[in-house]
């Protein structure tokens, strides 16, 4: 280091002790600093679901220094702790990020897989908690004992009046004999230049310079630079001669340097380094470096923190990430009761979850469901979804299904039917406005069906529809400090006559005047609010409006354990209505540690109360039919549900019918029931 001194006006005792106590001061001010915690989502693995607590934080990835302990609570945003410093300190703000629930506020709310059509960005899965060991970089005794030899020294007069701030991006630019500059000036960092940022240092000029006042615009200089999506900024004040009254400092934005991937067993280094869209040597940005963590999370079977190292040379930051992932497979099995008469109640379900598809990060999903008599039902869905490498997905899904079903005084009446689907989707994650996550996407659904009505073995009926639709689809969810909210909306367009079967004339045969060409759209509105005692509650509403008499397919069907509880499965339909639920939700609570058995996997436990409603109603009416004008239902109950993580979910409700819907019905109230077994 130059002998010269430094910050000295004058040549004195001064100019040995001031450098001193500036190596002294970067040393204490590699203290770790508070940060903002910043919200994001995660995907859920089809099928398998954790019990909701409103008050327990779910990790998805964090944003941290090497070394820095980790912060168990949200704090709110903290000044950092930065100060003057003579080379780069090691400790820098940490961003944790937490996992958003804006779907299903219910662990078990969807028990089977979501395949055909209906991709999520939400869910929750404890699986993988941070377990990566934080060591703080010094002794805390240390750090105490150096505070301690700096606090007389801190209000010490260097200059009398601070006339100019000069701000470089490297060392070499600094002139250690002194500048003679009045204001702020910052040639070559174009952020600094601004108008807000000459506001906030111009506060400084025209007083006495100490250890202090630097030391708090340092903190200024980086908490600027992290309000405008720097999250790795040094701010150096060099040794140098500031009789003139103009001090220099050096502003050292991060580059990225290496990076090391950690802990991944089933997952390539070179698949998720391959995902930091940062090149190597440009400057650290925080959004494009969440939405990379956010992006490398979608995958239910890992999750990656970013841990921020500092690298080999000056100005670098190594960018770390630390893996947990598992088996990117899973197998599972069910039963619920989610039938109907007509085919039987009983629905047994298996299928698996393949997170690493051909080892390219693709998934894909596949379900065979059927009842106790396989000739009565037999369904199978799938879907495979591709990320690509500018950061869009493509989702595409299909399903096949029979049934065979005999009515009417031993079986005089026997109708049969099959249908598939098969549909794709585009999907966009749009920027992120602050907590705000939100998604675009864009698709194609082709729907054939065939149903075969015979009478004591003759043929009155066999029709044939097809339905070719367009969709459009906005999804996107929030958190705050009271709870989350999500908000799905599509809108389904169908031109008409686009194949053999897609016509007003098939269409008629199967519903009076419904039409080939229509548009219809359907949105769901979720809160979770959190009350005291960890309890919470869950307010959903899913409303639908269309244009015209549509096929069931399309229609809003009501009565079920997804609907409204206590109804048989689909016991009304329209065109247009809406259906509500509200359920107060206990706190979730661990019969193994109520037991004492410390061996036991975790479990969690949660009781509910429910109230459900929804009113459907036909578009048109055909005259002399008798059709109600709209349909109403209402239900009360109790529910429960229970988890082992990630091996077994069960869900129960019991729902008390409070309306008559008038149409043919097998109960007055009745339990709904599910329960997936995976591994």
């Amino acid at each position: 280091m130059n002998p010269s001194p430094a910050f000295s006006p004058n040549r004195t005792r001064r100019d040995v002790r001031v450098p001193l106590l500036c190596a002294l001061l970067f040393a204490f001010c590699t203290l770790p600093a508070s940060a903002q915690d910043f919200e994001r989502y995660a995907p859920k693995l089809p099928g398998e679901t954790g019990v909701v607590d409103p008050k327990e934080e779910k990790k998805q990835g964090t944003i941290r220094k090497e070394g820095e302990p980790e912060v168990e609570t949200s704090p709110a945003p903290a000044e950092p702790t930065r100060t003057v410093t003579t080379e780069r300190p090691a400790s820098a703000p940490k961003i944790r990020v937490e996992r958003l629930q804006p779907d299903s506020p219910s662990a078990f709310e969807d028990i089977k897989p979501v395949v055909p059509g209906e991709p999520t960005i939400s869910g929750s899965d404890s699986a993988f908690a941070e377990v990566a060991p934080r060591i703080p970089d010094m002794p805390e005794e240390y750090l105490a004992a150096i505070e301690q030899a700096i606090q007389p020294y801190m209000d010490e007069v260097l200059v009398d009046s601070l006339n100019g701030l000069v701000f470089v991006d490297t060392p070499e630019k600094v002139d250690i004999a002194g500048v003679n500059v009045g204001g702020v000036v910052a040639p070559a960092l174009p952020d600094l230049q601004k108008s807000e940022f000459k506001a906030l240092a111009s506060k400084y000029l025209g007083k006495p310079v100490t250890l202090r006042t630097l030391n708090e615009l340092n903190k200024d200089v980086v908490a600027y630079y992290n309000e405008n999506d720097y999250p790795v900024v040094d701010v150096i004040v060099p040794e140098q001669d500031i009789t003139t009254g103009t001090v220099q400092l050096v502003v050292l934005q991060g580059r990225r340097g290496d990076i090391q991937v950690e802990g991944n067993r089933f997952f390539s280094d070179g698949l998720l380094a391959s995902q930091v869209r940062t090149e190597q040597g440009r400057v650290l940005r925080a959004k494009k470096l969440m939405a990379d963590l956010n992006w490398l999370n979608r995958n239910p079977f890992r999750r990656v923190n970013l841990v921020y190292t500092r690298g080999e040379a000056v100005g670098e930051t190594d960018l770390i990430l630390q893996v947990q992932d598992r088996f990117p497979a899973r197998f599972y099995a069910g039963y619920e009761n989610s039938g109907n008469d007509a085919t039987g109640d009983n629905r047994f379900f298996a299928g698996f979850n393949w997170g690493n598809a051909f080892g390219v990060d693709h998934q894909m999903n596949y379900q065979f469901t059927t009842n106790n008599d396989p000739e009565l039902f037999q369904a199978h869905t799938g879907s495979y979804l591709i990320p690509l490498p500018w950061r869009h997905l493509i989702t595409a899904y299909g399903s096949a299904g029979t049934s065979d079903t005999n009515t009417f005084q031993a079986g005089l009446l026997r109708s049969t039917g099959d249908s598939y689907t098969a549909g794709v989707r585009y999907t966009v994650p749009l920027p992120e406005i602050g907590a705000y996550q939100h998604e675009f996407s864009a698709g194609f659904e082709y729907k054939h069906t065939n149903t075969t009505l015979e009478f004591d073995g003759t043929p009155v009926l066999d029709n044939t529809t097809e339905v070719d639709q367009f969709l459009l689809a906005y999804t996107s969810g929030w958190k705050d400090n009271f709870g989350s909210t999500s908000f799905t909306g599509t809108v389904f367009i169908s031109p008409g006559d686009m194949t053999s079967n897609n016509t007003t004339e098939a269409f008629q045969e199967i519903r009076p005047l419904a039409e080939s060409d229509y548009a219809y759209t359907r949105f769901t509105l979720e809160r979770v609010q959190q009350l005291p005692a960890n309890m919470s509650l869950v307010g959903r509403v899913t409303a639908q409006f269309a244009d015209g008499n549509l096929l069931a397919s399309e229609q809003l069907g009501v009565g079920g354990y997804a609907t409204v509880r206590g109804y048989e499965e689909r016991e009304a339909n329209g065109d247009n209505g809406f259906f509500t639920t509200f359920e107060l939700r206990s706190p979730p609570i661990s019969f193994g540690n109520l037991l004492g058995l410390k061996d036991f996997p975790g479990d969690q436990a949660q009781f509910l109360l429910f109230w459900d409603y929804a009113d459907v109603s036909p578009s048109e009416i055909v005259p002399g039919s008798g059709q109600d004008e709209n349909v109403i239902l209402s239900s009360f109950g109790p529910g429960f549900r229970y988890a082992i993580n990630p091996y077994m979910t069960f869900r129960f409700d019991y729902g008390f019918q409070l309306v008559d819907s008038g149409q043919p019905s097998r109960f007055g109230s009745r339990a709904h029931l599910g329960l997936v077994l995976s591994y």
